[in-house]
């Protein structure tokens, strides 16, 4: 575990849609003991809403948000640079296929993991 003193995200706005309120809290904790900013959205239209108004550097996407799946998500977060990661319990055949440099992340998970992968992906983001 993570020593918590250590905040390898502080000064990063991160975007977690997830649409189950328990798993997006243990998120939530995990990011901002890790020294980032949250936003959560627990749809794709809160997603894409957070996604005109706020700044966000990295994100992590349920890819089944019951009903419609993140596809849209990917392509405005793909628009603008920012890089993501999924993390589902289902994953998605034609949206691992549409978005291989995503890590997929299978639930359920240590947050901790998200945290090191979000790294990697900011990391490689600002190269």
């Amino acid at each position: 575990m993570r020593n918590k003193r250590s905040k390898p995200l502080l000064g990063q706005s991160i975007l977690i849609v997830e649409d189950e309120a328990l798993i997006a809290l243990d998120l939530h904790q995990t990011l901002r003991e890790s020294g980032a900013s949250v936003l959560a959205a627990t749809s794709l239209e809160e997603g894409l809403d957070m996604l005109t108004y706020a700044e966000v550097t990295a994100a992590v996407l349920d890819m089944n948000l019951g009903g419609p799946d993140c596809s849209p998500l990917c392509t405005e977060l793909h628009s603008k640079s920012i890089p993501f990661l999924f993390y589902t319990a289902q994953p998605k055949v034609e949206i691992v296929r549409a978005w291989p440099s995503a890590p997929v992340v299978l639930k359920p998970e240590l947050s901790e993991k998200i945290v090191l992968l979000l790294e990697g992906l900011l990391a490689k983001a600002s190269c």
